[in-house]
Parts: C-alpha cells; structure tokens; sequence
C-alpha cells in the first residue's frame, strides 16, 4: 500500500528507454539512449556487464522465455540478438531500414515479432534471424508489440492511433482499436483476454471483441503499463514521474509513487511485488509495492519437442504438464516452494487440434 525505494541504479548516461526483467526474475537488462544495453543483477542492484555494439538508442528489449537471450531494437534500424549470460552478440537482424521502437519474443521462443517507424511489424525466425513475414497496417510509428501467451496473437500499438491484433501465423489483421490519442505501449493480461494500453491515459480492453471495457481517469501521460503476473494489477510510468498502480475492475489509484524524473520504461517482477522503471535522466529505479498481495500466478505450459512442460517462475523448475492442471489453481509441484499457480488451459506452442483434444476429447 506504500511505496519503498530500495536502491537507485546509475550507469546509463542518457533516457532508459526500456527494461525488462528475466524470466526467473533474478536478472533485468535496460536499454538506454546512450546505444547501450545494461544486465543488472536484480537481488543486488550490481551491473553484470554491458552491450554496446548499437550505433542509435536502444529503444526496446526482452528476454527469451527461457532467459537465455536478449533481444534488442535501435534507431539504428535493426534487432541484435544477445547471449544472456555472456556479453557476446549472437546475430543482428536487418529487414526494418527505420527505427525499431518494439520488439518481443514468442512465448515458445522460437519467433521474435518487431515495429517500427514505418509502421510496419515483422516476424523473424528466433534461431536462424530469417525474415518471416511482414505485417502491414498500421499508417505511423508502431511504438509497442508482443505476444498472446498462446502465441497465437500479436499485438500492436502505434503513433495512428490505434491498437491491433494479428494472427501470428498468417498475418492477418483481426481486430483494430480505435483510440483518440497516440498508443505508447500495450500488453495482453496473463490469460490473454484483456489489454491495456497508455498513452494520453490508460484503457482496459476485451481481448476478443476489441470493446473498450474501462478508461482509468486518473492516468494521463503513460508512457508505459503493464500487468502483474496474477492479471488482476495494473502498473503504469508516467511523464510526471509518477509510477501507478491500479486494481483491476476499478478506476481507484491504490498506490501513487513519485520517483525524479520522466519515467520512461516499466518492468513488473514475473513473481515478485517488485517494479523496476527507467527515467529521463538514466537512473533506473526499483520499488517494492509493500502491502499488495498477489493472486495465484497466472502460467502457461509450453509444447517443446519432448512434450508439453509447465515452468515455475520462483523455483525455476520445469514439470511435464498434466493435464488436469490446465484452467485450474495448483501448488507448484516442486517440494517446498509452495507457489499457488493459475494454469492456463491453453499450451503455448500447440497446435487447435492438439489443443481441443486436451480439453475436450478425442470428439472435440
């Protein structure tokens, strides 16, 4: 219900434009103006190392779902694609030619989607960085992008005023959502069926039909927002320097947090009541939100090769799913760790077919 600094972090020398935390939560990694990326130990506050072979600001980054990557957009118009635990560039992918404002892993890692200043989006091959597919329809920068948990859909927020969902294995566009003001960032919930966006304010959105459910009046200037791993948080950065956080279903501000400066990038702890935010003047900030009580955490199991698994974000341990866990609460099954987990009933990764027949039966 209170807001506690714990520690300030200084290394970059110019706006922190985005930040993102590891999967397991034990890393975050901050993308600066001054065209270097920053890996933080996120217990400590120590700096790990930093990436600096970007010749524009580092506008955008994310972590693969396995923790073992980085990836990394510019205004120097391409993605680079880093080796997480050492400080080695594995690839840079080139196809954007303008500034590249967004970009996000597939929730199985093997896709990475990106938009740019053009208004284009791509999807990229994570493992090979093959151009696979251009999305077009958006008519400005596209300045926010990512991933359903199903990986079945993309997101999209642009400078056109509008949001937009794809189908990410085609390409099409299946939903458009007018707004009245630019769309700096965007983010599906945990279960994949709201969104919300920011900009000029914040809204909450239905996933499925593209209704506006919910314009939160006390936001204005966001500059980023996303939810807390339970889906039921919400937390917002904005220009006044203020950092939100919002229950979800109502319009009431629980906790309004003042740091110096522009905040200009916001991260959320995959398991933690913790937030990390990026301002203006290249300090990096983590707050605890001390009084909040998360819900189950909301997880997604995940096909891979040897079948379908379920990760726990606080042990880290990976379990071959059962399937009577999908849709249901259950007690992470590692001994000891005692996490209350939200199973998803979808698998990230599988196909419709395989799906319906874990739901439903063999006849669905």
């Amino acid at each position: 219900m209170t807001g506690r600094e714990p520690w300030t972090l200084k290394g970059h020398n110019k706006a922190v434009l985005a930040c993102a935390f590891s999967p397991e939560g034990r890393r975050f990694v901050s993308g600066s103006e001054d065209q270097t990326l920053k890996l933080w130990d996120a217990e400590t506050g120590a700096q790990v190392y930093t990436l600096g072979a970007h010749t524009g600001g580092v506008e955008a980054c994310a972590f693969s779902p396995d923790g073992r990557k980085i990836i990394s957009g510019s205004g120097d118009g391409t993605l680079k694609l880093w080796d997480a635990a050492n400080p080695v560039e594995l690839r840079t992918l080139k196809g954007h030619g303008n500034w590249v404002y967004a970009c996000s892993f597939s929730p199985d890692g093997r896709r990475i989607v990106s938009g740019s200043d053009n208004g284009k989006l791509k999807l990229w091959d994570a493992h090979t960085g093959r151009e696979l597919r251009t999305l077009e329809g958006h008519t400005a920068w596209v300045l926010a992008c990512s991933f359903s948990r199903d990986g079945r859909r993309i997101l999209s927020g642009s400078q056109d005023r509008t949001l937009k969902v794809w189908d990410a294995e085609t390409g099409a566009e299946l939903l458009t959502f007018e707004d009245a003001n630019w769309v700096y960032a965007c983010g599906f919930s945990p279960d994949g069926r709201r969104i919300v966006s920011g900009g000029a304010g914040l809204k909450l959105w239905d996933a499925e039909t593209g209704a506006e459910l919910q314009t939160l009046s006390q936001a204005s200037g966001v500059t980023d927002c996303a939810f807390a791993p339970d889906g039921h948080w919400i937390v917002s950065g904005n220009m006044d320097g203020t950092l939100k956080l919002w229950e979800g279903g109502s319009d009431s501000v629980v906790a309004d947090l003042r740091v110096p400066g522009v905040i200009r990038s916001v991260a959320v702890h995959p398991m933690l009541t913790t937030v990390v935010c990026g301002s203006e003047s290249g300090a990096i900030y983590r707050v605890e939100l001390e009084g909040i009580d998360y819900g189950p955490i909301v997880a997604t199991a995940v096909q891979e090769s040897q079948g379908s698994t379920l990760r726990c974000p606080k042990c880290w341990e990976a379990h071959p799913l059962d399937d009577a866990w999908l849709g249901q609460v259950i007690e992470c099954p590692t001994p000891g760790c005692g996490l209350s987990l939200r199973v998803n009933p979808f698998v990230a990764g599988s196909s419709m077919k395989r799906m319906r027949k874990r739901l439903f039966g063999r006849r669905g």
